[in-house]
């Protein structure tokens, strides 16, 4: 409708909220001022018009009903902070009359806020007692029992979530107050939706119990779980940047600090693999090379374990580097192919696997972290061509730009150069960064 914010006086019988009265099409009102007192009748005549309009229909006499169920009233018994409202119906505006004032206003044309809990509403409220007053005429208007909406008592199912929402109401963050309410609405969607017994809320309270006591200091269970359920890669898709290397996930093995090497060093301490090459630039999205960026990688050996799966068989830091890329950008190390390998099983993502019939497995990959001065640091793979599992990652990470040929170079010249004998396995896979800013 043409009309979306209405500047005057709104109250009825003598004492109003002088100020501005607005709607939301989520039923979002807000009442600003300080009291006044028109007459009624003068009140009616001078708007009618208005007001029919704002409750959504031409008809004048209803508009006018509906604006006489309004009445806000100091409370003459509290302190002064405060104002308290009723009606003389007891219902500031009827459940048949609640749909045309949520769809009174454009919501182009509306100032919003954030009400504590995550609720919308309007504001200008002059002070604390005017907040007050807006939030009761809010609550009305959604239809909500002040008896029950954000109280903890006589728990149900109809006035469960308000009433949890409305306990973040005095976080001081309102950043984990928008957090906490979202989290609590969908989850309590999701348990009315789902209807658990209560043995299958014991289960659930079990399994993450089970997954936090899984976590220690080189393995992290929860990491696991966020990563087979799409929700690490859910969260680097959306943090991430159209103009940079694409991210994927950190994965549970990135636990411990990779040992600083040199440039062409070897991150393979065992030398019983298939030997390789990495190589390729750490560059801006224009392609212009960032000297001195920094590449921590780490990958499991030729039989798909990282070194802190196997503490008795791979020294610590095998398969690992921290690496400075030169003066052009370039990087280069020695290493062996990794495998595919299965996430670890034995805990209680590995037995959520079991119970829905999915394999645990990840194609053959290396990790990697870039980070350059100035711009967005990007958490990253690169994947073996072909490997088994390239289109069914356990953990939905793979990218079809980031799979790269470990291609077999017979080249004694490169050989020597780079430090291994033929035949050995070339990947080269280059790095943008997005500068600053640009998420």
């Amino acid at each position: 409708m043409p009309h979306s914010r209405l500047a005057w006086p709104v109250g009825v019988r003598g004492v109003c909220l002088g100020g501005r009265f607005s709607a939301h099409p989520a039923a979002a009102v807000a009442v600003n001022g300080a009291p006044a007192a028109p007459a009624v009748t003068e009140f009616r005549a001078a708007r009618r018009g208005r007001m029919a309009a704002l409750v959504g229909t031409g008809d004048l006499e209803r508009g006018a009903a509906v604006m006489d169920t309004l009445c806000f009233a100091p409370d003459r018994h509290r302190t002064a902070r405060r104002r308290s409202c009723s009606t003389a119906a007891g219902v500031l505006a009827r459940r048949e009359h609640q749909g045309p004032f949520r769809r009174a206003a454009h919501p182009a044309a509306v100032t919003v806020r954030v009400r504590p809990g995550g609720e919308h509403t309007l504001y200008g409220h002059a002070g604390e007692r005017d907040a007050y007053a807006a939030h009761w005429f809010m609550d009305q208007l959604l239809g909500r029992d002040l008896r029950t909406a954000g109280n903890a008592m006589d728990f149900t199912v109809e006035t469960a979530t308000d009433a949890v929402v409305e306990s973040f109401r005095t976080t001081k963050d309102q950043r984990l107050r928008e957090l906490l309410g979202s989290l609590t609405r969908h989850l309590h969607d999701f348990v009315r939706e789902v209807e658990p017994t209560l043995g299958e809320w014991e289960q659930a309270i079990d399994f993450l119990t089970a997954v936090g006591q899984k976590c220690d200091d080189t393995r992290q269970e929860f990491v696991l779980l966020s990563d087979v359920l799409g929700v690490s890669m859910l969260v680097e898709t959306i943090n991430g940047t159209e103009d940079g290397t694409e991210s994927t996930v950190l994965g549970p093995f990135h636990m411990t600090e990779s040992p600083r090497r040199e440039l062409g060093d070897s991150i393979d301490l065992l030398g019983t693999g298939r030997a390789c090459v990495v190589s390729g630039r750490v560059l801006t999205a224009d392609g212009t090379p960032l000297p001195g960026a920094e590449l921590d990688v780490w990958q499991c050996n030729e039989q798909g374990f990282y070194d802190v799966q196997q503490p008795d068989v791979q020294p610590p830091g095998n398969g690992r580097g921290l690496f400075r890329a030169d003066d052009e950008g370039r990087y280069w190390f020695r290493t062996v192919v990794p495998s595919h390998y299965p996430i670890p099983t034995d805990g209680p993502v590995g037995r959520l696997l079991e119970a829905t019939g999915r394999h645990p497995y990840r194609p053959a990959h290396i990790h990697f972290i870039a980070k350059a001065a100035g711009h967005l640091p990007v958490t990253t793979h690169v994947f073996v061509a072909d490997s088994p599992y390239i289109d069914s990652d356990a953990v939905f990470a793979v990218k079809s730009g980031l799979i790269t040929e470990f291609a077999e170079s017979h080249d004694e010249q490169d050989a020597e150069r780079l430090g291994v004998t033929v035949p050995f396995a070339h990947a080269r896979f280059d790095i943008f960064l997005a500068p600053e800013g640009s998420r």
